[in-house]
């Protein structure tokens, strides 16, 4: 995958109306099989609070290049990156709701790699 498109893109972080450029990328899971992805950047401001460049937030589409295909019954991730200081409390909020029995989305944090560089903890909201 080329990172730096996926870097440039979005100038100040915000993308516009759709539709949103999709890029062509291999996804895998812990040990699991390679499948072809979608993945772009998300809009909203890109970067956390120290300034990391590198750590975007991330929308993946499982079925964009392949229709049909799913993860673990999924057709989507959405990578939040922790902007505003919320890696922690966002993800807790999401777990909070679902423990207090109100319907909300399920979320997970995840430790992303993007071709074998690690590029940080993020948190998984079910889409």
């Amino acid at each position: 995958m080329n990172w730096s498109k996926i870097l440039g893109s979005c100038q100040g972080g915000f993308c516009g109306a759709p539709p949103y450029v999709y890029y062509d990328a291999m996804f895998q899971c812990e040990n699991g099989p390679l499948i072809q992805v979608g993945i772009r950047r998300k809009n909203g401001l890109s970067e956390p609070p120290d300034g990391n460049g590198e750590k975007p937030p991330l929308k993946i589409d499982f079925n964009y290049f392949v229709p049909g295909q799913t993860f673990v019954g999924k057709g989507k991730l959405s990578l939040e990156n922790g902007g505003s200081g919320a890696l922690v409390t966002e993800g807790l909020a999401w777990l909070l709701y679902n423990g207090a029995g109100v319907v909300s989305s399920r979320t997970a944090w995840a430790n992303v790699h993007v071709n074998g560089e690690y590029k940080g903890l993020y948190v998984d909201v079910e889409q």
